[in-house]
């Protein structure tokens, strides 16, 4: 059983021939390293440059196709493909096939239990069964690419022969998908009877899993805020899941913005098992992590799970296949006993699966993307974007690309330049224009700037750059400074991509920023909705969802709605009387205004932290605000905890952060962090773990040169230029981190925030529903009132 992306939709199932081959027949080592992208268009050259050879008679592309009755397992399997040429020679049909080669032609020997071999002979049953021939020729034909020559390879067969051939072919691949056939009729048997795991819908729960339902029904995209508490996770899985039983779509993936997020997905799945649920779900993990060498170098001379991965998979998956749930730890083990590449395993086994956990890029950024899930058609795929609102600036990395001229320096130091003298002279070229940009690109003194074309020059000379690189790297043999070259070769690549989209689109910009004798060349992408749309236009229906999709219209625009895509609010599940809900309204903390405010903030602060023993977060705009409010704030308070964040922190030192916030301290502990930071969202400390949050300023981002460019974009486009680069972004940091305060139906908590803004008409739009009892805060007499009505005096 190997890797079968297959549905049994009206039990009718298709397979091309070479599919069908490489299926049942394929063994060796899975081969790292470098393809020349030009590799598939020189073996379409190739391919017609043979046929080209041929006389008139030689009948080109021939379609065939062979439908073979399984009566045990109730299907029909359609082997179909196109024959590369046909010519007859007296009474005798010849099917050609072609393949195109590097190799030496007097190298290459005829394996008669090769995959080439066994896809000619299949093409040469299904031609002779198609047009009722008893004997029939076959020509396996080599092309060598460089030399632009020939080797034939001729047998001759008869239809029995070729008969018993397929017959042997077509039973190895049915017993191969038996298991997946009936697993799938299990599957459905247990959705079909699955009920919902909880005794009781949350408030909005049973709206949500209807409007998702309706939308995969439809076929179209949802973009759904939905608040902490609600069951978020639980609210698109279930009806998704039921949607594979009802055959709307085929697979489920479950995206996500970071690693520590796929375990909701997972509990909402165990949640359901324990119910009766059949389902194979799987994490996916990034190569980087998974790999069990301790360099990670994919080549199978030196990496012992890539060699002969193709014998070994069948047997791994076979074993691993009694799991319902792949996750990381079965995979690791699975790959270790039977020698293979976890990452491999684990996108060999995502063909299996019904649900597949992983992070955004595997499905919207166009370096990273699983390539196997890749379609010129509409797939019934449903994607479930969670934490929907990071796509946003997620997707413009995604579609944005650099250059530095330190790489191409570099590398034209590493190239020997008689050794490699037209690779030496593409480098020097780039590192000279690189250089002349650096020392006249720029107006004055400014080190950064911004443009909305690319000079061709630049493109034509990164363009001469990729010939002699692709060379280089399509040989076997190792070289010094490969590694060099085929990191820079990818951005290049990429670079040139990007400028193509760059030149079709107004939602570009190049911008060139030096640093010292560097220089870097970044063309920006200020809005990646169009991709994003043509992505999700692929699939069945993506529901976009979040605790903080709000403003609805802005993230409708910036994550590709179409014109019959739905939005919906839905309202928290949590009672409005556990929050209090704090403004202090007459405090500016603008750029400008805030050494003015530091005493102030730091006497509300040790207020406010002061009226209930317990653990609080305090969430700045920025590492020097924050230093500067601690330190004031310290000189204030007694017998409290301090703890603050610093930039850069570890993975350890972030996770001995967060379980600083424990129920039952001694004394109360007061997190000092920044906002929009690692602390402001996907942390879940429910019940007396948080107990209140304040939040400094209104979340701007930094104002800058790209940012600007966002804005003058927008404003062209709608006049909404500065809330779509500067307010929306920085409001919704202040809801994420808001968000942390209040994670269940019994908590409560006190909310603090502190800018004159938030009272504006503008942000009061912005609130989310349940911000309806609001206090006005004008000094910290006034405060120590409101948080002594809220705070129960027993409860202190």
């Amino acid at each position: 059983m190997r890797n079968n992306n297959l549905q049994f939709t009206d039990n009718n199932l298709k397979i091309s021939v070479r599919e069908l081959i490489e299926r049942v027949l394929k063994t060796g080592d899975l081969k790292g390293g470098f393809v020349s992208p030009k590799r598939a268009l020189e073996g379409t050259y190739g391919h017609q440059a043979v046929q080209r050879q041929r006389d008139e008679s030689y009948r080109r592309e021939v379609h065939v196709s062979h439908l073979v009755d399984e009566e045990s397992l109730g299907l029909t399997l359609e082997v179909r493909g196109r024959i590369d040429g046909v010519f007859k020679t007296d009474d005798l049909f010849t099917i050609e096939e072609i393949k195109t080669t590097y190799k030496e032609l007097a190298d290459i020997e005829l394996d008669e239990e090769g995959l080439h071999f066994a896809q000619a002979k299949t093409y040469a049953f299904l031609f002779a069964e198609n047009f009722k021939q008893q004997e029939i020729a076959v020509h396996l034909t080599y092309y060598q690419i460089k030399k632009r020559e020939t080797r034939v390879f001729a047998r001759s067969f008869t239809f029995a022969e070729l008969e018993r051939f397929f017959k042997k072919i077509v039973e190895t691949y049915l017993e191969s998908i038996r298991e997946l056939y009936e697993w799938q009729e299990i599957r459905n048997k247990s959705i079909r009877h699955l009920p919902f795991p909880y005794p009781s819908y949350r408030k909005g729960q049973q709206q949500f899993i209807d409007e998702v339902s309706g939308a995969i029904k439809d076929g179209i995209n949802l973009f759904a805020q939905a608040p902490t508490g609600l069951g978020k996770t639980m609210s698109v899985l279930y009806p998704s899941i039921k949607a594979l039983e009802q055959e709307y779509c085929t697979k489920v993936f479950y995206l996500t913005a970071r690693t520590t997020t796929r375990e909701a997905p997972e509990q909402a799945l165990d949640e359901m098992r324990k119910q009766g649920l059949r389902l194979k779900s799987i994490v996916i993990t990034a190569k980087e992590k998974t790999c069990l060498q301790k360099e990670m170098l994919c080549n199978p001379e030196t990496c012992e799970y890539l060699f002969n991965y193709f014998g070994k998979i069948s047997a791994a998956v076979r074993d691993i296949y009694a799991y319902d749930h792949f996750n990381r730890d079965i995979i690791d083990s699975c790959a270790r006993e039977f020698k293979v590449c976890p990452f491999e395993l684990s996108l060999d086994l995502s063909v299996l699966s019904d649900c597949i956990i992983c992070d955004y890029n595997y499905f919207f950024d166009p370096q990273i993307q699983l390539v196997r899930y890749e379609s010129e058609i509409r797939q019934p795929y449903v994607y479930l974007v969670d934490e929907a609102h990071n796509l946003v600036e997620r997707s413009r990395g995604m579609y944005s690309a650099n250059l530095d001229k330190q790489h191409f320096l570099a590398c034209k130091r590493l190239v020997d330049k008689k050794t490699f003298p037209e690779l030496h002279q593409c480098l020097t070229t780039l590192d000279k224009t690189l250089l002349d940009l650096r020392k006249n690109g720029f107006e004055s003194e400014k080190n950064e700037t911004a443009s909305k074309d690319i000079p061709e020059e630049l493109i034509d000379y990164l363009t001469d750059f990729l010939d002699p690189a692709e060379t280089l790297l399509s040989v076997r043999e190792p070289f010094p400074f490969r590694d060099a070259l085929l990191e820079l070769y990818y951005q290049v690549s990429f670079f040139l991509k990007i400028a193509t989209l760059m030149k079709r689109s107004d939602a570009y910009a190049r911008m060139m920023t030096r640093h010292g004798s560097d220089l870097r060349i970044k063309l920006s992408c200020l809005d990646a909705s169009k991709m994003l749309r043509e992505k999700t236009e692929k699939g069945l229906t993506t529901v976009f969802f979040s605790a903080t999709l709000s403003p609805s219209d802005y993230f409708f625009d910036l994550l590709g709605g179409g014109r019959l895509d739905r939005t919906v609010q839905l309202p928290s599940p949590f009672p409005v009387d556990n929050r209090c809900l704090c403004l202090v309204d007459n405090i500016s903390t603008r750029y400008r205004d805030r050494a003015r405010t530091y005493d102030q903030i730091a006497d509300y602060l040790s207020v406010y932290s002061h009226f209930k023993k317990g653990n609080y977060l305090i969430f700045f705009p920025s590492y020097q605000y924050m230093e500067e409010v601690f330190v004031r704030y310290q000189k204030l308070v007694s017998g409290i905890t301090l703890i603050k964040q610093e930039s850069r922190m570890r993975e350890d030192e972030r996770e001995a952060f967060i379980d600083e916030f424990v129920e039952g301290r001694k004394q109360s502990l007061v997190g000092f962090v920044v906002m929009g930071g690692i602390f402001g969202e996907s942390i879940d400390l429910p019940g007396e773990r948080l107990n209140g949050a304040a939040i400094i300023g209104v979340g701007l981002p930094q104002i800058n040169l790209e940012r600007n460019l966002i804005r003058h974009y927008h404003d062209e486009l709608s006049g909404n230029g500065f809330h779509y680069a500067y307010t929306y972004p920085g409001m919704n940091k202040v809801l994420q981190a808001a968000g942390r305060l209040i994670r269940s139906d019994t908590d409560k908590g006190s909310l603090l925030l502190i800018d004159d803004r938030f009272g504006n008409a503008l942000y009061r739009r912005l609130y989310p529903q349940d911000w309806s009892q609001l206090n006005i805060i004008r000094d910290s007499k006034s405060l120590s009132v409101v948080l002594d009505q809220f705070w129960d005096p027993r409860g202190r």
